[in-house]
């Protein structure tokens, strides 16, 4: 990876201390300097142990990996970073791993696949699905790779945190499966290594050996699962509260014919960008009555996705509360900027009267039409 000649990372400790990591070009290469600051503000700067003298630019980015690793083994968390850190490849000799395989299945089937026994049922909020691999005997202790096997960037918050899982011994030598969010928050739902392959135990047995794995403070959990059509019958009700969807797994050991399913029961819809809050990094999103735009709840926008506003996008949610779509997601952008006008079987769900309805006035003045704007405008007066 090709890192950018001003690169700058921010740490701090739980003791208010502050280091900042930048790279910087000279005539001969490049150096890493360390800006210190302690919780009295005193400042010193040094240079990393790493570029004892100035490297090549092809080398720098390696370096400055090794720096973060040190930085973080000494338990400083990363309050921001200029750019992407995604760690080296980490493999284990007595494990060879099959890419993660899922597949969905429409909310419909879910009774039909319940019924059928030999499931295990978790409830997740699925983003990217992504391998851990954590551990003690490289320069590294971490690394994630997407669901193809390649390494990508791990987000700040979340690098902290396993940092912490890491140091204070949570976890070791180990390799774990997840979903994680465009938040950075990661979500646990399989354990196939802990210093030792697990891929030939049930997926029930190795749910349990991670249901008792000591999580760290952050943005790390684990899914809750189920066997019995009971736990079925609460997994699928906390989706509907909580805008999370349904994987199911095979009970049988890990094998390259292992495959999830996912069932997601979160509605469909067609909205318009209203406008966009870059401080929390989501969009509001409406539809028109009679041209007049009304909200109807916000998402994050999903990554490698641009947009603006008045562009019109697909999207699915999970519920309606007071008047509001909730756990909304985006799922494509539309090839279109004509407005949406809302759909009246939307309206009804979110509890909008849309049929002008005559009422009587007051003091034999003529009758009126109150309808959805009416019913808006009330709200106001």
């Amino acid at each position: 990876m090709k890192l950018k000649l001003e690169c700058s990372i921010l740490f701090k400790n739980d003791n208010g201390d502050a280091v900042e990591l930048r790279s910087l070009e000279g005539k001969k290469g490049f150096l890493i300097e360390l800006i210190y600051t302690n919780v009295a503000g005193n400042v010193t700067k040094d240079f990393s142990e790493h570029t004892p003298c100035p490297i090549p630019e092809g080398k720098i980015y390696a370096a400055v990996l090794l720096q973060v690793s040190t930085l973080l083994k000494q338990q400083y968390k990363i309050l921001d970073s200029s750019i992407p850190l995604a760690f080296p490849e980490i493999s284990f000799d007595d494990i060879s791993l099959p890419l993660i395989a899922q597949t969905k299945a429409e909310a419909s089937n879910y009774e039909v696949l319940a019924s059928t026994g030999g499931y295990v049922a978790q409830a997740v909020t699925v983003g990217e699905p992504v391998r851990l691999y954590i551990t003690a005997s490289n320069k590294h202790f971490v690394c994630m790779n997407d669901r193809f096997g390649k390494v990508m960037p791990i987000p700040c918050i979340l690098l902290s945190t396993l940092a912490s899982w890491f140091v204070n011994g949570g976890v070791c030598n180990a390799i774990l499966e997840g979903y994680l969010t465009h938040r950075g928050e990661l979500s646990l739902t399989d354990i196939l290594y802990n210093n030792g392959s697990l891929t030939q135990l049930s997926t029930l047995a190795r749910f349990k050996i991670l249901s008792k794995v000591s999580l760290p403070k952050g943005c790390i959990s684990l899914a809750p699962f189920g066997t019995s059509k009971q736990e079925f019958d609460q997994l699928r009700q906390a989706c509907f509260d909580s805008g999370k969807s349904i994987i199911l797994s095979g009970n049988t050991n890990f094998s390259e014919e292992t495959k999830k399913i996912i069932i997601d029961f979160k509605e469909e819809a067609q909205l318009m960008v209203m406008a966009i809050d870059y401080n929390k990094y989501e969009v509001k999103l409406c539809a028109t009555i009679s041209n007049v735009p009304i909200e109807l709840g916000r998402a994050p926008i999903p990554k490698k996705m641009e947009l603006h506003p008045l562009d019109c996008v697909s999207i699915k949610y999970g519920k309606v509360d007071a008047g509001q779509l909730v756990h909304v997601e985006i799922m494509t952008k539309l090839d279109t900027t004509e407005q949406i006008p809302l759909d009246p079987v939307l309206a009804y769900k979110l509890g909008f009267n849309i049929r002008p309805t005559e009422v009587n006035s007051k003091n034999n003045e003529s009758p009126r039409h109150i309808g959805i704007l009416s019913a808006l405008d009330a709200v106001h007066e």
